[in-house]
């Protein structure tokens, strides 16, 4: 038996299989430490080795930059042509994406990996381009230099003083299925620029100046070996995990990084990845809004920002709290985080102490076990410069400060009232009331005015000497200073506290407008008008237009068309944008790496079995929807994709029950019929050959025929009624008529069906005309005759009565039959309806048609027992009378 200890881990060996089986492409990225090492070289020496073993290859794009051996290695490779477009006047040429898709290649080359796209193009970036082209199980070969990784993009920069425009996220190397360094010496690499394998003319010697000095050539290889080391490192790790090999893979660290309207946040991102990353730990990026007023630049800065640490693999984390030390430590201790990462303040010493203690001074007194390690924040290697502190008009509003000047002018017209009665001391009572009950309507800054003022106007108006700053008793310095402590006590904690209710009330709001437009689409009658509901919600919660586009369930793909309950309708390059985040499950257009000069944010309508559509947002051109806006988006739109499943689910179940049924009724409709049918045709096929072997006595088989072409007949004809029934073409033709002539002709229909029974008619002769339809009448009390006729046996009774009870002509049938089966009577008046002791033959649709030509009437057909043994059968239909003369 092997040892516990020693077996695999089963969640990697299963994460192994299901990567082993995935039907996405292979990427192999070529990594060096700068250009000119050889990566592009290397990477078509790999395609000429791959293409003689036999496998297709494709040259998508590849960049030689003017040399000779590169452009050698491209002879026998098949090129394929760049899409043409044109930008400003600009022709451009770029990677034709869609190309590559429909020639689907065993192994396709797509150099530089970092290079942005032109405008227009279906991705930003060509990295984009490239994980679509592997999700769509295309091979990938591309090459990388190490200063366009994003989490080193900051570090390049201080290096070598130049900035990093083109980056491709850290998580593409996650992603790759192989990387390969592509190295060289500093010294190889500047003897290859002076002779000129990197670049020609001034820019080689500007190149050797600057970025190639070996220094920087040195620094740049050191970490493309660490990223390549660290890789390497995390593959043997995955091996020893997958083979339950003891070893220091196993860790339980986990790094937090605050992130904040700081441009420098970015910086302490790009940190902690690279940090994470060498300590192969999860991480978090948190965002706290603690309810400050933040300018639309900030709400974007903060929405790029936590998207690049999603980008970069975070955890992506965005609450809310009065505190934000105190928020970030209990978001920690619920992450079970081992670390937190902020950066170096820069404030002044006496702004901290004033506002309580820097944030990393109140991490660092309440952390307990956390760590927390302060990084010098660096944007594009230059010194931070210090934030600017809130302003005194920060968050206040211009009704605010006119309410200020209110008080203090109404509190200071009352002090010249009071001041004779009660001594200029009370008047300091009157404006430190004031300023009590402006806290409770004004915020900070505006109680703060309101105080000083109060405290000014004071000793000026009403401390003697008047009309002068002069204080001469301490008491009143003292009253002075007090006014102002209770201001700033008073004004911190209510605009805490007013911060605290607002957040409490916008989380109420959303929380509230998602149930409602839950409950508004789930029950309302119509789907239709339940979608309307939802983007009526949606677009009064955010301000915003939408656009909504359902799937076609035929062919799965999105309708032409917008919905009708859409304020927005989308052009024919929106549709694309929206049939991309349809097919690809991702969000798209504006906000997004995917297309974004549409203006139009393109969410999937993703539900659990299927994407049922797509939610277009349109937000008007200086609005930014931050991301925890777009969560919430993401969260409508999961509600609308669930309500849009079930109602598919209620549409194929009922499509289902009726395909059920249908094909239950052509199973009994073929059942019944063929033996209805086969028994008139098996009887005049026997009366025919009788005929041809005894020509001279066709009396004898006379009656013969005519029966089987009587009970064919009738047959066919009931198929017939139960078709006009189902199609509704039975329009009563309504005309006087007697009820015994009626009865006479039903008889008639009847034939000699009766002449074995003892039938009998009790049909009044003073009963008046009445208008009805008299084919139609005689067919359904025909039809329950036949049906008495052939259910009882020979001998029996059977009694036709008529009567006429309130306006109702009442035409029963009585037997002495089997009486009715058990259970519900109304059954038997189904289509195909019979009992289990029926005779052979009969179709079932007697009883149906009868009830179908009097419901017609506006009547009724019902069925009885009778008293002493037997059924009885009964047609009830209201009628219009002719009253005989007296």
């Amino acid at each position: 038996m092997v040892p516990e200890d020693s077996r695999p881990d089963p969640d990697a060996l299963l994460a192994s299989v299901q990567r082993g089986e995935s039907k996405r492409g292979r990427l192999h990225i070529f990594l060096g430490m700068s250009p000119g090492v050889g990566k592009t070289y290397a990477m078509l020496l790999a395609a000429r080795r791959a293409q003689a073993e036999g496998k297709k290859v494709l040259v998508g794009v590849v960049e030689t930059h003017g040399r000779a051996e590169t452009k050698a290695l491209l002879d026998g490779l098949e090129i394929l042509p760049r899409r043409k477009s044109e930008h400003r006047g600009t022709n451009i040429e770029e990677f034709d994406i869609d190309a590559a898709l429909a020639r689907r290649p065993d192994l396709l080359l797509v150099d530089e990996l970092a290079h942005t796209n032109a405008p227009g193009s279906r991705h930003p970036k060509r990295y984009q381009d490239v994980l679509e082209l592997v999700a769509a199980g295309i091979s990938v070969h591309s090459t990388l230099n190490v200063q366009h990784l994003e989490s080193r993009a900051d570090v390049v920069a201080q290096i070598t003083h130049a900035t990093q425009r083109e980056t491709v996220p850290d998580s593409l190397l996650d992603e790759a299925d192989e990387v390969e360094l592509v190295d060289a010496t500093p010294a190889q690499l500047r003897q290859r620029l002076a002779e000129g394998k990197v670049y020609l003319g001034e820019r080689a010697e500007a190149a050797a100046q600057n970025f190639f000095k070996e220094e920087n050539l040195t620094a740049l290889r050191e970490m493309a070996l660490r990223t390549t080391a660290e890789r390497v490192d995390q593959e043997l790790r995955a091996k020893m995990r997958a083979r339950n090999i003891a070893g220091p893979w196993k860790s339980s660290e986990r790094l937090l990084v605050a992130v904040g309207p700081s441009p420098f946040s970015e910086s302490l991102i790009r940190w902690t990845r690279r940090a994470a990353k060498s300590r192969d730990c999860p991480w978090v990026a948190v965002h706290v809004d603690a309810g400050a007023a933040l300018g639309e630049a900030d709400r974007e800065r903060i929405s790029k920002q936590l998207a690049l640490a999603r980008q970069l693999g975070a955890e992506v984390v965005s609450t809310s709290g009065e505190s934000v030390a105190e928020t970030l430590l209990r978001t920690a201790r619920e992450r079970n985080v081992t670390q937190i990462v902020v950066g170096k303040p820069h404030e002044k010493r006496w702004w901290h102490w004033f506002r309580g203690g820097s944030l990393l001074d109140v991490l660092l007194r309440d952390s307990g076990d956390i760590e927390i390690c302060a990084v010098r924040p660096a944007l594009g290697g230059h010194t931070p410069k210090k934030r600017p502190v809130e302003s005194p008009a920060n968050g206040a509003s211009s009704h605010e400060w006119l309410l200020v000047a209110a008080f203090v002018a109404v509190t200071t017209v009352l002090g010249w009232f009071v001041q004779g009665l009660a001594g200029y001391r009370t008047v300091a009572l009157l404006y430190l009331l004031m300023v009590v009950g402006a806290a409770f309507r004004l915020s900070r800054w505006p109680v703060f005015t309101a105080a000083a003022l109060g405290a000014l106007l004071w000793d000026y108006l009403f401390i003697p000497p008047s009309f002068t700053l002069e204080i001469r008793e301490p008491h009143d310095a003292i009253m002075c200073l007090m006014l102002f402590v209770v201001a700033l006590a008073l004004g911190h904690f209510t605009t805490r506290l007013r911060r605290r209710e607002t957040a409490e009330r916008e989380r109420e709001r959303r929380t509230a407008a998602l149930l409602e437009m839950t409950n508004n689409t789930a029950l309302a009658p119509e789907i239709d008008s339940g979608l309307e509901s939802a983007l009526r919600q949606i677009e009064g919660l955010f301000g915003v237009r939408s656009t909504l586009i359902l799937r076609d369930n035929d062919s799965h793909n999105l309708l032409e068309r917008a919905h009708p309950a859409s304020s927005h309708q989308p052009d024919v390059k929106e549709h694309s944008v929206a049939a991309w985040a349809f097919e690809k499950k991702q969000p798209a257009g504006r906000f997004t790496d995917t297309l974004p000069d549409v203006a139009t944010f393109w969410l999937p309508l993703q539900a659990r079995t299927a994407v049922m559509g797509a939610l277009g947002i349109l937000a008007p051109p200086h609005r930014v929807l931050s991301l925890g806006e777009r969560d919430w988006l993401k969260n409508f739109a999961v509600q609308i994709a669930s309500v849009l499943e079930k109602e598919h689910f209620i549409q194929a179940f009922q499509a289902a029950e009726v395909s059920e049924a249908s094909e239950r009724l052509r199973r009994t409709l073929l059942d019944s019929v063929s033996h209805e049918l086969k028994t008139p045709l098996a009887a005049l096929q026997a009366a025919t050959d009788g005929l041809e072997r005894e020509p001279t006595k066709p009396l004898r088989y006379l009656p013969e025929l005519h029966a089987a072409l009587k009970r064919l007949r009738r047959t066919v004809d009931n198929l017939l009624n139960m078709t006009r029934l189902e199609s509704g073409a039975v329009q009563p033709l309504l005309e006087w008529c007697d009820v015994g002539h009626l009865c006479d002709g039903a008889l008639e229909l009847v034939g000699d069906l009766l002449q074995s029974h003892a039938f009998s008619k009790e049909i009044p002769n003073s009963l008046p005309m009445v208008k009805l339809d008299q084919a139609l009448i005689e067919q359904a009390l025909a039809n329950l005759l036949i049906n008495a006729a052939m259910h009882t046996p020979p001998d029996s009774e059977v009694v036709l009565q008529a009567d006429l009870r309130e306006k109702k002509l009442v035409l029963t049938v009585r037997d002495r039959g089997p009486g009715l089966p058990p259970g519900d009577s109304n059954a038997l008046f189904g289509k195909f309806a019979r009992g289990d002791q029926a005779p052979a033959g009969g179709s079932g649709l007697g009883l149906a048609i009868a009830r179908g030509f009097v419901r017609a009437h506006g009547g009724d057909a019902a069925a009885r027992p009778r008293e002493g043994g037997g059924a009885e059968f009964s047609l009830t239909i209201p009628v219009e009378t002719l009253d005989q003369p007296p």
